[in-house]
């Protein structure tokens, strides 16, 4: 909330898919869960879990807000203790969480 106690505004439409936002915004891709009926991104290439804790420079291929999708199955259940589908099920306040929880925010 402002200072005038006025509600930010939301992002625009176009950051919503996960594209990131430049730098001095207040709002980052991150910022915004993915709906659990998002559809699942085609995956062509996993990463390790230290690859995907970086904030910069992230692979091309790979949508910030959902760097968990690019962990290999046998990584995202070394790092999570469920598995993709298990966490996919999760509400998204919880997926938040998690990812957090484990530096993938």
């Amino acid at each position: 909330i402002h200072a005038s106690g006025d509600m930010p505004s939301a992002p625009p439409q176009e950051h919503l898919a996960g594209e990131p936002r430049h730098m001095g915004s207040t709002w980052h891709a991150g910022d915004l869960p993915v709906p659990v009926d998002a559809p699942i991104p085609e995956i062509t290439k996993f990463y390790t879990f230290a690859e995907l804790q970086q904030w910069m420079p992230v692979p091309n291929d790979v949508d910030v807000t959902r760097r968990q999708e690019w962990l290999s199955d046998s990584d995202f259940e070394a790092v999570f203790r469920m598995t993709k589908a298990e966490f996919r099920q999760l509400q998204p306040w919880r997926q938040l969480m998690k990812k957090r929880d484990n530096g993938l925010f």
